[in-house]
């Protein structure tokens, strides 16, 4: 597994995944990510969108990740949280594997795994023991559902999607 996140995203990004997320900056993406995401089958990300941009910010900083510092690749598990991921270049990129995304703000807490981030958990869960995608996004979003009713972040969740 491959977790790349905004380090303000650290602590969520960890839980999430299960490891330490990168958090590199541009000029060390290459000799990092690259390695790290060839060899991932399932790949998390969260990091802020640009609108119309092909670029993804990391905190407030100028550091970002470019489009063509990602590899194309087809055989990937992808879920991304980035908000407004449908409106940037990384969409059509990252289509061509399996993505799990969600449409307009994904909303998420730093320090603590909730909404998006919250799915995502639980999705990696599933999915290390079914390597099923549409079913481990359906458990997913029910463990969600049935154990935050009352947040409108994990709300939010239950509107990801696998791209088609």
């Amino acid at each position: 597994m491959l977790a790349i996140c905004d380090r303000r995203y650290r602590k969520s990004a960890e839980r999430v995944a299960g490891i330490r997320p990168l958090t590199c900056p541009p000029r060390l993406v290459k000799a990092i990510l690259w390695p790290n995401w060839l060899a991932s089958e399932l790949i998390y990300i969260d990091l802020h969108g640009r609108l119309g941009e092909p670029e993804w910010l990391f905190a407030e900083e100028e550091r970002v990740l470019h489009i063509r510092d990602v590899p194309e690749t087809t055989d990937k598990v992808i879920f991304a949280t980035t908000c407004f991921l449908k409106e940037t270049e990384f969409f059509d990129v990252f289509r061509k594997n399996k993505l799990i995304y969600g449409e307009g703000a994904n909303f998420g807490l730093r320090d603590r795994a909730i909404g998006a981030p919250l799915l995502a958990l639980w999705f990696r869960r599933v999915y290390e023991k079914t390597c099923d995608i549409e079913l481990s996004l359906r458990v997913a979003k029910t463990r969600v559902a049935l154990t935050s009713w009352a947040r409108s972040a994990d709300k939010d969740a239950l509107q990801f999607r696998i791209a088609l």
